[in-house]
């Protein structure tokens, strides 16, 4: 009959609707484990308040962050958290301890930090046992000066990177008054002097000394006049005295064949 009918037709209905409910749960249900894991962050004290930092990271504004201020109150730091927390490009905060404020800061990954006392200092990062190390501080290194005058946190960006009123400063010098650098360059090592070689010291030679000849001793000439046996002049003889020419001398020359008369005797000794 029409009743009957129209029973079983509600009836197969509804079996199929359940069915097909059930192969759409099945399918999201694998869409859903399909999808990536959402990364895991917590939030993380980078400096308490006694360290002496605060986050130099950019500044979000009132006019940005919607929460009433500036710097906005809180009673907690749990509550500056949460805050933080439903503003879509913030990721860090400073809160002062003592009077609850807190400034909103948008690290994006590239954290900063200058020289501040009395901040507690939080970031919202990966869930790790230990956060990464956090970027040296801002301090004056002295190097943001045109000669007495310094332009170091004038209230002006002087670094002449992106965004600055004025190209007066190394960039990154001037890291209060400007937003986050990222300084690259090559490093730095150190001049390779040139290797120094003892000086090479020209030999001396020993002086030669000239050879010492034994002094030739001039020959002494004896000047004194050689002595000698003292000659004895001949006692000369006595001769007696000629005898008185001969009247006829030519008879007594051998070379006539005359004889001469005999010598005398000789003298007595």
């Amino acid at each position: 009959s029409a009743p009957g009918h129209r029973a079983d037709s509600l009836a197969q209905c509804s079996a199929q609707v359940s069915m097909d409910a059930g192969r759409l749960w099945l399918a999201l249900t694998a869409a859903i484990a399909a999808l990536p894991a959402a990364a895991s962050e917590c939030w993380q004290e980078v400096y308490g308040s006694s360290d002496g930092y605060f986050s130099n990271c950019p500044h979000i504004t009132e006019d940005e962050h919607g929460q009433g201020a500036n710097c906005p109150v809180y009673g907690s730091i749990a509550r500056a958290q949460t805050a933080c927390d439903s503003v879509a490009s913030c990721d860090a905060i400073n809160f002062r301890e003592t009077t609850g404020a807190t400034c909103f800061k948008a690290c994006g990954g590239s954290p900063s930090f200058a020289v501040g006392n009395g901040y507690i200092v939080r970031m919202r990062m990966s869930c790790s046992p230990s956060p990464p190390p956090p970027s040296p501080p801002c301090i004056d290194d002295g190097s943001c000066v045109q000669g007495p005058i310094s332009f170091f946190n004038d209230g002006t960006c002087d670094d002449g990177g992106e965004g600055s009123d004025y190209n007066l400063c190394p960039l990154g010098s001037d890291c209060l008054d400007c937003d986050p650098r990222t300084v690259t360059g090559s490093p730095t090592t150190a001049p390779t002097a040139a290797p120094t070689s003892a000086p090479t010291v020209a030999s001396t030679p020993s002086p030669t000394a000239a050879p010492t000849a034994l002094p030739t001793a001039a020959p002494t000439i004896s000047t004194a006049a050689p002595t000698t046996a003292p000659t004895t002049a001949p006692t000369a003889q006595l001769m007696p005295p000629p005898p008185a020419p001969y009247a006829n001398a030519d008879a007594y020359d051998p070379q006539y064949g005359g004889e001469l008369p005999p010598p005398p005797p000789p003298p007595p000794p």
